[in-house]
């Protein structure tokens, strides 16, 4: 063979060979889809099939779904109902097509899992799984509004249940949109329109009133979003049917920083209101920060956590500061966690459904540079489908999702861990959540923690059970007095904890320092309320068994300190029918009375224009009084109580005697004629003896 033929024969081995590596080989392949949501048809179960292979809602094989069958059992032939149907790829247009081919209407192609909503005639369903790629039709359940079912999910109604630990004492930053502070679920602490305990206690509007400073802005929401968040942190549930609705700690109090509103929103608006919340951490006694909202960076931007904003909230959490931050919406996309969820000391927190399993927008770490990062969210709670306040409404109540939800759920639970242990660092409280986080759905080939789930789902009601050793705090019972207090008034009642005996009772009467109470078991407590306005005042009771802080008891007292005056000149005289005036000032005053010398006391009359004996007068005649010094005093009374005015002096003029009888013409005749008879007899009777 010459060279030339060589040549050739080698051309054609080589070919062969490349046309033999690039034909397909019948080897057993495994399909991933990287950063897949369990829920996305590509999924796997735990043996590594399709989810749609042996699903539990398709027991006869057929890819309809049986919830969805009996619906078929019910409906039409030509009535339009919803399905989903769900393809083992991303629809296409193709695909698409294909639906509208056996007459359904496409409302909805989902954006993370490959499923599209249609409406189509109920005798066109059992068609849809002949249609190329799609592996099943499911129903359209009509879905429940869930916060009362999230929270079941982790327990925080066994810890309201059986605990009754609710947040109390406990102060939340709510960094976002604003509050709106008159919904009746966050109106008020206890849902009694009697007491005056505001939920909000401090508003701070950096994004439109930066230059109110004193927290005393009224509270607003323009957006609606910072309502819902406030409500799954706090609200009383008020307006919800068996207060189903009601919030993670519903006796925490909230101070609202609105950073955010509809639109052009910046970072600066947020890093001012932060620096605002620094600045007022003490006045307010502001514990949490619940930041549910994050920066927007460009696509590819490498978060380390050294932006301004992020350092800035690292360094809240070194004054003291729980910052819970939200993870984002941008999964399930790696690398999506925006600042400052990127604040290494910060709880970031992603979004699962109620069964834990993650959320596909869930946004997922690792956070830093491709060489040197970590993980992060750190935690994950519930934020898919939560029912909490819906802003600028009496009392309604609407379902949102996202980490925006999943953030207050847990700033909620950290409100609870600092009622229970008032003591706990940042650090602290971040090591207890992430070290007894878990519970979450199986992640494929990777451990915990990881960047989907960090150190998985919250366990409230785990953390209570060990912080508490099972064990009911103690409880304190406040004496029954009268509601209306003035002066110092003596507050008594006992104590109790099954956990043994009780250490210590404290008392906090409005400015939020603790003071203890003269005995345990049995305890007492002296309250000088001349120190306050008048008014309703709030009374918190809490005991101590050497282990745990007991569950808050409040009692509500109004304040009603009166000072009587009267409006008396030094040295005053009178004569004849006279009439003094003098003034009350107190909040309850039923009516006012008045006496000359150790007289009886007698009614005054009101002469006020709001008839609230804010002015009185008092009318007496001195026909009956010697001459000289007398004097005269008021006192009011409040339905319980009398206050006494201080004693008044006047004297009375122009009597030196007090005649017998009055008698025109006669003045002093008659006595006179008395005597001379009298005279005359006993000369008589002193004649006839001798």
């Amino acid at each position: 063979m010459g060279q030339a033929g060589l040549i050739r024969r080698s051309t054609v081995l080589w070919t062969l060979a490349i046309v033999l590596l690039l034909m397909p080989v019948n080897l057993p392949v495994k399909l991933t889809s990287f950063g897949a949501h369990p829920l996305n048809a590509n999924a796997q179960d735990a043996s590594g099939q399709p989810w749609w292979n042996d699903w539990a809602r398709d027991t006869n094989g057929n890819h309809i779904d049986d919830e969805l069958e009996l619906v078929l059992g019910t409906a039409a032939p030509s009535e339009r109902i919803s399905v989903l149907v769900d393809y083992d790829h991303r629809p296409t247009r193709a695909d698409l097509s294909g639906l509208k081919d056996l007459g359904a209407q496409v409302v909805y192609k989902c954006e993370y899992i490959d499923t599209v909503v249609v409406r189509i005639e109920a005798q066109r369903v059992y068609d849809l799984p002949s249609l190329s790629d799609v592996v099943m039709a499911e129903a359209d359940l009509k879905t429940e509004r869930t916060l009362d079912s999230a929270e079941k999910a982790v327990g925080v109604d066994v810890i309201h249940g059986n605990w009754s630990y609710t947040g109390d004492g406990v102060v939340i930053g709510i960094v976002d949109t604003g509050i709106d502070s008159k919904h009746v679920g966050l109106d008020d602490l206890d849902d009694i329109n009697t007491t005056y305990d505001p939920k909000v206690i401090a508003f701070y509007d950096a994004k439109n009133h930066p230059d109110v400073l004193d927290g005393t802005y009224p509270p607003y929401d323009d957006d609606g979003h910072g309502s819902h968040v406030s409500g799954i942190a706090s609200g009383t549930g008020q307006g919800s049917e068996n207060y189903k609705y009601v919030g993670v700690a519903p006796g925490s109090q909230l101070v609202g920083i609105k950073v955010l509103g509809p639109s052009d929103n910046s970072e600066s608006d947020a890093i001012h209101g932060l620096e605002w919340a620094r600045d007022n951490k003490a006045a307010y006694r502001i514990r949490i920060l619940s930041l549910s909202f994050g920066a927007m960076v460009s696509v590819g931007a490498t978060n380390d956590g050294t932006s301004t904003i992020s350092r800035l909230c690292d360094s809240l959490v070194e004054d003291g500061f729980v910052v819970v931050v939200a993870a984002g919406n941008s999964g399930p996309k790696r690398r999506t966690i925006a600042p400052p969820g990127d604040a290494k000391e910060v709880i970031t927190v992603g979004n699962v459904y109620d069964d834990k399993s993650l959320n596909p927008s869930s946004s997922r770490g690792p956070v830093g540079s491709y060489s040197s990062n970590y993980i992060k969210p750190d935690v994950c709670a519930p934020g898919t489908d939560i029912y909490s306040v819906m802003a600028n409404t009496a009392s309604n109540y609407t379902s949102m999702t996202g980490t925006s939800m999943s953030t207050p759920f847990v700033s909620g639970v950290v409100a609870l861990m600092l009622q229970i242990d008032p003591s706990m660092s940042p650090p602290q409280i971040k090591e207890t959540l992430t070290s007894m986080a878990g519970g979450e759905k199986y992640t494929p080939f990777e451990g915990t923690p990881n960047n989907d789930y960090g150190f998985g789902v919250i366990r409230p009601l785990d953390i209570v059970t060990n912080m508490t050793n099972g064990k009911k705090p103690p409880t304190v019972h406040v004496n029954d007095l009268n509601p209306l207090v003035n002066g110092v008034v003596r507050l008594t009642g006992t104590a109790s904890s099954e956990s043994g005996p009780i250490v210590s009772v404290e008392v906090e009467d409005g400015d939020g320092v603790w003071q203890p109470a003269t005995g345990t078991e049995n305890w007492q407590f002296d309250w000088d309320t001349t120190d306050f306005m008048n008014g309703q005042a709030e009374l918190r009771f809490r005991a101590y068994d050497g282990n745990l802080f007991g569950v808050v008891t409040r009692k509500f007292l109004t304040v009603n300190n009166v000072i009587v005056n009267m409006s008396l000149p030094d040295n005053a005289q009178f004569s004849g029918n006279s009439t003094v005036r003098g003034t009350t000032w107190g909040l309850v005053i039923t009516k006012v009375e008045a006496k000359v010398d150790d007289g009886q006391w007698k009614p005054a009359d009101d002469t006020s224009p709001k008839k609230d004996w804010s002015s009185w007068e008092f009318s007496f005649t001195t026909a009956d009084l010697k001459a000289g010094k007398h004097t005269v005093k008021a006192r009011s009374y409040d339905g319980f109580t009398y206050t006494e005015s201080k004693v008044y002096d006047f004297s009375v003029a122009g009597q030196t005697t007090k005649p017998l009888i009055k008698t025109p013409g006669f003045d002093g005749s008659l006595v006179l004629l008395v005597l001379a008879v009298a005279f005359v007899i006993k000369g008589s009777r002193r004649r006839n003896k001798d």
